[in-house]
């Protein structure tokens, strides 16, 4: 039977409650459902997460930190700040969404009209106050230009983010779109004039990294890369 340290048996408790928020709304999930979906009785459940409460906030604080985590890889890429910094923090949290299920529960609860209304905006805003520099930075050096201000920029991009996550949720890419498509419609409202230039740029970038290149799994509440788990199993 596998053991999990308290840190690691958090993650995997909370990954499943934020699976069922992606999957039914935060309305639907109660702790019940979460917990038969572990094998567990509510009471076990609950002594880590006594409400659905205390989920939403650790969702919202595993939401502040994949933005910190993103912002922080798209800088070692792309250390300008500028738009090609903008398309890779954006490129990085929708690998991160599309992998780990807290990142994806997370999310889900920006958009969700039945979560808790006040970590909706403050997650929004957390994001908004992430995109601002980076797009002020791209107007700076004629990257984008446009007469509106640089919040309603930033709000319009995450706008067409969180519309492009519930779409994509739902519907299936189709064959020989191109990658990134919302990104490059996002750069074309934003008023960049080389769009597809940007986005394949980081795309080429992001694909030479092994740990992008390689898609990573999610196991027991902690997302891992190939050839760490490998080195994982190979200890046990």
């Amino acid at each position: 039977m596998t053991e999990f340290g308290p840190q690691a048996t958090r993650e995997r408790l909370l990954a499943a409650a934020a699976q069922a928020i992606a999957e039914h709304g935060y309305a639907s999930t109660t702790l019940s459902r979460v917990a038969a979906s572990l094998g567990l009785t509510k009471g076990a459940y609950a002594y880590h997460f006594p409400t659905k409460a205390k989920i939403a906030d650790a969702l919202r604080d595993s939401f502040y930190e994949l933005i910190r985590e993103c912002h922080c890889g798209a800088k070692q890429i792309f250390p300008a700040g500028d738009m090609y910094t903008f398309v890779s923090f954006l490129a990085l949290m929708g690998h991160r969404v599309a992998l780990d299920p807290i990142a994806n529960g997370a999310v889900t609860v920006t958009f969700d009209l039945s979560t808790p209304r006040q970590h909706a905006a403050a997650m929004i805003q957390n994001m908004q106050d992430s995109l601002v520099p980076l797009i002020e930075t791209a107007r700076e050096t004629g990257q984008i230009s446009s007469e509106r201000s640089v919040e309603f920029q930033a709000s319009s991009a995450i706008a067409m983010l969180l519309g492009s996550h519930f779409i994509g949720a739902r519907y299936s890419r189709e064959e020989g779109e191109p990658r990134l498509r919302a990104i490059r419609a996002m750069l074309e409202m934003l008023g960049a004039p080389a769009a597809d230039e940007i986005a394949d740029k980081v795309l080429d970038r992001m694909m030479s990294d092994p740990h992008i290149g390689q898609p990573p799994v999610y196991q027991a509440g902690i997302l891992t890369y190939p050839e760490q788990a490998t080195e994982d199993e190979a200890q046990q």
